[in-house]
Formats: structure tokens, sequence, C-alpha cells
């Protein structure tokens, strides 16, 4: 009976050591829901401890009343409107954004350090939604090898990557060539005058340039030059960019649950902001057939980009 006891104790123990997470989400988003299934499913084939999950809006109003329920050791925030919503709230709880495209979580992180006082607030960090440049950059190389001038246009508020993309295509011996805009009606022009010296055009993600009503403009002017691009995502790839990668909920919930594993056992701080670990290819086979580009199996693709990145590590 004292040895029943006794481990019965030590179960508590454990139970009551373990992190206990909030995400916080608006379910009636699709994408969401597909996360949030995708994060218990994980959770649950690694026998790991579950986490709570909880509308945003509701959790929000009930903290600006006072009524909030038990403090979390961590908030995971889906999407980009989750995330402000709960920097606003100036919690001194560590939050991890998910699903958030790295120039909207630049902007949040901005507000939020401008907003609170320094050792006050917690933590912030992110799981990015769009994905790390060189791995865009591997693919152009893997589907395009003799590609060696790499076009893009960025609006005000990616110039600033400007740098930072010249610094990764450099040791790959690429020419970076660099259209800047400040509206949408430069953006036309500036790309024809970007892809007649290109031999790829590089998406980015970009509100301004790169957006739902410039889309159809910016794939029709690349196919006019018979210049590739290499899209953002696989709605790109669908209306009639050559490839892309990108990271589904799933894969986003997978590395999610290894992250918040890895918070329970250090239950310390939150891992920097990060890229996606895990991602699939998309290929639009008639734009290649079209451009005369022979383009392999995406997930020969897939598993070639992966390998690629594994031996750099």
């Amino acid at each position: 009976m004292a040895a029943l006891l006794a481990v019965l104790s030590g179960a508590d123990v454990h139970a009551a050591s373990v992190a206990d997470v909030l995400v916080l989400a608006r379910e009636e988003q699709p994408v969401h829901r597909e996360l949030l299934d995708a994060l218990r499913g994980a959770l649950a084939k690694s026998d790991a401890d579950p986490v709570r999950i909880a509308n945003a809006a509701d959790f929000a109003n009930g903290v600006s009343a006072g009524k909030a329920s038990k403090q979390p050791d961590l908030i995971v925030a889906v999407g980009t409107e989750v995330t402000q919503q709960v920097a606003l709230l100036n919690l001194p709880v560590p939050v991890l954004s998910v699903a958030i495209p790295r120039l909207s979580f630049e902007q949040v992180d901005r507000q939020h350090r401008q907003r609170t006082e320094a050792g006050r607030r917690g933590g912030l960090s992110a799981i990015y939604l769009d994905q790390p440049l060189e791995r865009r950059l591997d693919l152009i190389q893997q589907i395009l090898p003799r590609a060696r001038r790499i076009g893009v246009v960025l609006g005000p508020e990616t110039r600033a990557y400007a740098g930072e993309l010249r610094a990764a295509t450099e040791p790959r011996r690429l020419t970076l060539r660099v259209g800047q805009v400040e509206g949408e009606a430069q953006i036309v022009k500036t790309l024809d005058e970007i892809l007649k010296e290109s031999d790829v055009l590089l998406g980015v993600v970009d509100p301004l340039v790169f957006n739902r009503a410039s889309a159809r403009n910016i794939l029709l002017t690349a196919y006019r030059w018979r210049v590739p691009l290499v899209g953002i995502s696989p709605a790109y790839v669908r209306a009639g960019a050559l490839a892309a990668v990108y990271s589904t909920p799933e894969h986003i919930a997978r590395q999610l649950a290894e992250t918040i594993a890895g918070f329970r056992s250090e239950g310390v701080k939150l891992p920097p902001p990060q890229y996606p670990k895990y991602f699939s290819v998309a290929v639009n086979y008639q734009v290649a057939e079209s451009l005369g580009i022979f383009v392999e199996e995406e997930d020969s693709l897939q598993r070639r980009l992966f390998n690629r990145e594994s031996a750099r590590q």
C-alpha cells in the first residue's frame, strides 16, 4: 500500500511539473482547425501531455474583464491576428506565434518591444509560415541549374531584405537583380526592367508586390518574358508559378509539438524565431513543359532539398 501511494504521489508530482500550454486560435478558420487537429494528433502520437485550446477572442475578452482562467506557462498564438491580440495583452508569459509570415511577426515584435517595459513581458518567438531563403535558393538550383541571375522585386516593407538576399546569393555565384517599388502602379514596369536581365524571378512575401490583386499581372508579365517564377505558396503554383516550397498546417503542427516538448523539458525559455523544419514542394508541370524545363517528381525534389539541408547542419 505504501509503495502504491509512493507511485501515485510521484505521478502527481510529475503531472504538476508539466508546463501548462494554452493554444489560442480562431477555430472558425479551416486552416486553424486543421493545425489544431494535427497538433492533437502529433501530441497523442508522441504520448505527450495535452494542451489547452481556447478561442483567442474569448481569452482576450476574459483577460480584459479580469476573468481569465489560470495563467499558463506558455501561450501559443496561431496566425497573425491572434498574435497581435495576445501581444496587446502584454502578459508576463512567453508567447510562441505559429503560422505567421516573418514580416508580420517582425512588425508585431517591434511594436511589442516599443510598447512594453524591458523585463516585464514574457518572451516572444515564432515558427514562421514562409520558407528560409537558403531552401528556396536550393530549389532554384535544383530545378534550374543553369540559372545565374535571380530577379526580385521588393516593396517598402521588404526592401530591408536586399542585403540578406545578396549575402545568400553571392556565395552561390548567383547575381541578384533587385527592383524596388513604392506603389502598385510601378510593379509591372519594374518587373519588365528586372525580368529582361533575369533567369528566374524569386517571389517574396510582400503585401504590396505579391498579393491577390497583383498576382495575375506578375504571372502574365513573367510568362511574357518566359522567365519562370518560383512562388511563395501552392496557390501561386496552381496559378502559373513554376514551383514553390511550402509548409502545411500538419508540418507546422509537427514542429510545434516538438517545440512544446522542448519547452516542457527545459522550462527556461523559448528558442529564437525559426523557419519551418518540415516542408513539401509543388511544381506546375504544364508551365515547366511550356517553358521547356524538365523538373523531376515533387517527392524526389523534397528529399533532395531535405538531404541538402541535413548535410549543411
